[in-house]
């Protein structure tokens, strides 16, 4: 029997910690704490606060036997056994966990961050440590607390692959990349060291996809448009690392391309870079793939679990990263962790002919050509970006979606193009029957051309909002998981603050909006205005002359 149990506050008074609850006591019921290897049980004495309301006090330097609680990751139960310790089962012990653990108020979990504590000892050499981070447990958030004993770090550049690994194979996992590093660091100085410096070498890079992406793509093409391919040599490397396995002499000759370029466009997370420093006087440029999203992502969500090492991190290499607007400036200084005199608001070289009458046209034309029975139709594009840590484990809850009340919807006016983030594997769950309105988009390479058809947009946290607003049509928001994905994923911007549209919690009030046509349409124009800055040139010319001719642009 699952047990009712919500934490709702937690404060400080010296060392002495308070936490209250909600939840049904019964006698013999027992609060404890509970690690996460599910092994160590402390007992906690609860005082009741008012009906169903309780509290736990805990002396943080003395939990148990005159203690303080271990390094370890922390949660709360509530359980009516007489010892947790007789249940030998892992996987009965995860069963009783999932049923007896504290879940954390979203009120309370939004500013958990606020509530650690840091008590440093032995003349501030050494430091008790106690964060909170809500954990996702079944779509619900569960009570978390790390209690760490730390020791100051005298060399904090210096990697210490004993202490970073867990186990075995994590060992060595630590100790290959560091092994691996030191080989690039050297093959990237030798290769710099017998290379011959002419200035003139562009690099257009990309380890995310195996195609070019559209900014590095205007890039290429403008250049070729202004036979400056005569002045510069380009070359390109394009490779998905993450959907290969690792080819040692695929990543010699990266290093040997990047050692032999004096300019390098990247377009995303580039891993090669975390292995060694590029030789002196190469400029490295982050084009960026995305224009802003809601979602953190690099050093915008440090401390929480696969942000970026302080010192090593292939964002701190940038030379230059590339925004859409000097509105966006400090957003992306904080993303990537560079100065904001190094973040240049130049534009979007894919924006330049975006909305150019005859490109428009043009894709109409073969798009329609292609699906002719959409023509008639109003199009609405379903666009969230995934769920989970990264692309390794990305997945979005298909049971959020009322297929049969959509399909519905759809009548003779509507269709629906599904188009899922990348990263997410499993394919829409379209139904036979609902073939005829509803059409599995996964496979098309270039979302921003889908807009020019779009009539509605519906999406949640992802950056593609940024493209889709130019078009000045209705964006609904479906965060479902507005708080829990807030709150555990990381948000650089909340929907409530910025979303340019409606923001629905369930899918009935999807289905209400798009009835009703309730879209809150006056929120758009704000937001290009953040976002947006009005330009006399191309964005990939302002990018060739200052970066490449080193002329100086209209600002």
């Amino acid at each position: 029997m699952k047990k009712s149990f919500e934490i709702t506050n937690i404060y400080w008074e010296r060392v002495y910690m308070t936490i209250e609850f909600t939840g049904h006591i019964e006698k013999g019921d027992t609060i404890a704490l509970i690690n996460k290897a599910r092994t160590k049980v402390y007992p906690l004495k609860a005082e009741v606060i008012s009906k169903n309301n309780y509290s736990v006090r805990l002396n943080m330097t003395n939990v148990s036997a005159r203690e303080p609680l271990p390094s370890d990751e922390w949660y709360l139960i509530i359980y009516h056994f007489q010892s947790f310790t007789g249940i030998q089962k892992a996987k009965e012990k995860e069963l009783f966990f999932q049923s007896y653990a504290a879940r954390v108020s979203s009120s309370l979990a939004y500013r958990m961050d606020d509530l650690s504590r840091v008590y440093r000892y032995g003349k501030k050499n050494y430091a008790y440590l106690i964060t909170f981070t809500p954990v996702l447990l079944e779509e619900k958030l569960i009570f978390s607390m790390t209690t760490s004993f730390m020791m100051k770090n005298r060399f904090p550049k210096r990697r210490r692959v004993f202490i970073e690994a867990t186990n075995v194979k994590s060992f060595f996992k630590a100790f290959s990349i560091m092994l691996a590093k030191g080989f690039f660091q050297f093959l990237s100085s030798f290769f710099s060291a017998i290379r011959i410096k002419r200035g003139n070498n562009i690099l257009f890079m990309s380890q995310n996809r195996n195609y070019m992406s559209e900014n590095l793509k205007v890039l290429d093409h403008q250049l070729k448009e202004r036979n400056l391919d005569k002045q510069f040599k380009i070359r390109y490397s394009i490779r998905n690392v993450f959907e290969h396995k690792f080819n040692l002499f695929h990543w010699i000759g990266e290093v040997y391309k990047i050692a032999k370029s004096d300019y390098i466009f990247i377009d995303d997370y580039t891993p090669i870079f975390n292995f060694f420093n590029i030789a002196k006087g190469t400029k490295l440029i982050q084009v960026w793939h995305a224009g802003i999203g809601f979602k953190s992502v690099g050093y915008s969500r440090f401390g929480k679990e696969g942000s970026p090492h302080p010192f090593i991190s292939c964002h701190r290499k940038y030379t230059y990263a590339l925004v859409g607007a000097k509105g966006l400036v400090e957003d992306y200084s904080e993303v990537f962790g560079i100065e904001k005199e190094a973040i240049l608001p130049l534009g979007l070289p894919r924006l330049d002919n975006y909305l150019k009458k005859e490109e428009i046209e043009g894709f109409k034309k073969y798009f329609y050509q292609k699906y002719p029975e959409l023509e008639t139709k109003k199009i609405i594009l379903f666009a969230p970006t995934y769920r989970g840590s990264g692309q390794e484990s990305a997945y979005y809850d298909y049971r959020m979606i009322d297929f049969d009340k959509l399909y519905k919807l759809c009548g003779k006016e509507y269709v629906v193009l599904f188009k899922m983030h990348p990263f997410v594997k499993e394919k829409v769950p379209i139904k036979k029957d609902y073939q005829d309105k509803f059409y599995d988009f996964y496979n098309y390479q270039n979302i921003n051309e889908l807009f020019y058809v779009t009539d509605i947009l519906i999406t949640d946290y992802s950056s593609n909002v940024y493209e889709y607003s130019l078009m000045n049509r209705p964006v609904i928001f479906y965060a479902y998981d507005k708080e829990v994905y807030e709150i555990s994923r990381g948000v650089q911007r909340k929907l409530d603050d910025t979303a340019p549209g409606k923001i629905c919690k369930s899918f009935e009030e999807v289905i209400k909006t798009i009835k009703e046509k309730d879209f809150e349409l006056e929120k758009l124009k704000k937001y290009r205005a953040i976002n947006f800055d009005k330009k006399e040139q191309l964005s990939a010319d302002q990018i060739i002359d200052r970066i490449l001719l080193d002329k100086q642009v209209k600002k």
